[in-house]
């Protein structure tokens, strides 16, 4: 996608700088319509959603999708279309075949990795293909920590912390966990969230360690519930129930007094 954008912005396109994602449906849009053969701004111009063109402006819009477009670049552009088109097809057959496959195979495990906050079906599916259903292989959780490569580096000398980096391990993994993360700490009303609230607005520690942070617990509480068979048990929400229990029983102590 990034080197269909830039062969379009060689010829002067620049509608990538005023949307959301290339893949946005108004830069499909109007990609598909250069592909076609139409290059005229002014019809390109009204593809592009009325939000975009709010926002920025129509003339800054129309300039953005006004290029130079020879017969060579736009057979450039389709073929680098066609060859996207293809891999995302692929890619999505396999996300299916693999799907089909953990229901099949580890029906039980599939669906106790998505009680996790932020887990759905493609994650799910890449953890049981990058760690297996048997933690058997990990003797302790922080072996598997380690094996994924999200373990503190302990490099001190002398009092001072040269680096703070995590270590070497499974980099597909870690890639699945952080996006993960990022999920699990937008969701309202879960342990993730709350640890990500009270870590980077009230003690103000670095965004980015901390969903390393969060990835790193949840990649433990993984652990946990495969080796013990049990569904994700979220603290937070437990402690809320607690304190419930105790305010109604408080409550209806003091009714009882009265």
């Amino acid at each position: 996608c990034n080197k269909l954008d830039a062969a379009l912005q060689r010829c002067g396109f620049r509608l990538s700088n005023y949307v959301s994602t290339i893949k946005s449906k108004s830069y499909q849009s109007v990609l598909q319509a250069i592909i076609n053969g139409m290059t005229n701004p002014e019809e390109l111009a009204k593809m592009v959603h009325g939000r975009t063109i709010n926002k920025h402006g129509r003339d800054k819009i129309k300039a953005a999708v006004s290029g130079l477009f020879s017969e060579t670049d736009i057979t450039i552009f389709r073929q680098t279309k066609e060859f996207i088109d293809t891999i995302e097809r692929q890619i999505e057959e396999c996300q299916k075949e693999l799907t089909a496959l953990c229901r099949k195979h580890f029906p039980e495990q599939y669906r106790r990795i998505q009680t996790i906050p932020g887990v759905k079906e493609r994650a799910a599916t890449a953890i049981i293909a990058e760690t297996g259903v048997d933690m058997k292989m990990f003797a302790t959780a922080a072996c598997l920590v380690g094996w994924c490569g999200l373990r503190p580096r302990n490099d001190v000398s002398n009092g001072r912390y040269k680096s703070r980096k995590v270590t070497h391990g499974n980099r597909y993994l870690r890639q699945v966990l952080i996006e993960i993360a990022w999920v699990a700490s937008r969701t309202r009303n879960c342990f993730f969230s709350n640890f990500s609230y009270v870590q980077t607005t009230v003690k103000k520690k670095s965004k980015m360690k901390i969903q390393v942070a969060i990835a790193r617990k949840i990649l433990v509480a993984l652990w946990h519930m495969l080796s013990k068979e049990e569904d994700f048990i979220d603290i937070y929400l437990k402690r809320l129930e607690q304190q419930k229990l105790m305010e109604a029983n408080l409550k209806s102590l003091e009714s009882k007094l009265a």
